[in-house]
């Protein structure tokens, strides 16, 4: 969305002022994550109809009310691992086969404070690597984890990684 079409749903709707940053990160070319629909891409905003058009893997040109997207949906950065893995696939899979740790550091360097849960990382990381391998690609991966000083490991799931 532009800055003229958040400024229409602000004048129409003023207690949206909160999370006219929010609006504004729903730009079109946008990689998003949805509570219901999954990963997606934001493609284009109708203004006719005030609706963001966003390709989910499971349903193209889904229209979906931006107000209504401020709570159930985070647009992720650039550098985030999922968008990485549709822009730089080859890159990805590289990291997926041969060095898991590096993976991993490259994760948390997409969230904030270099931190992320043990439960986000492996939601993240079964959608990258795939849910079929990865239950065996994680306990290795947690092998090189282990030995690599960038990382802290949290001792329980609901604690975080920490990168160093």
């Amino acid at each position: 969305m532009n800055s003229e079409a958040v400024s229409a749903l602000i004048a129409k709707n003023p207690t949206l002022k909160a999370a006219k940053a929010k609006l504004e990160s729903m730009a079109p070319g946008s990689y998003c994550v949805h509570r219901s629909w999954g990963f997606g891409q934001i493609k284009s905003y109708d203004e006719g109809a005030q609706r963001l058009i966003i390709d989910f893997k499971e349903k193209a040109n889904h229209p979906m009310d931006p107000v209504f997207c401020i709570n159930t949906m985070e647009v992720l950065p650039s550098n985030h691992l999922l968008v990485r893995k549709e822009t730089e696939t080859d890159t990805i899979a590289t990291l997926v086969a041969e060095n898991p740790a590096q993976l991993i550091v490259e994760a948390l360097e997409s969230y904030p404070n270099n931190a992320a849960t043990a439960i986000e990382i492996e939601i993240v990381m079964a959608q990258v690597v795939g849910e079929a391998k990865f239950k065996k690609w994680w306990s290795t991966a947690r092998k090189a984890i282990a030995k690599d000083p960038r990382v802290s490991i949290p001792e329980k799931k609901t604690e975080c990684y920490i990168l160093r």
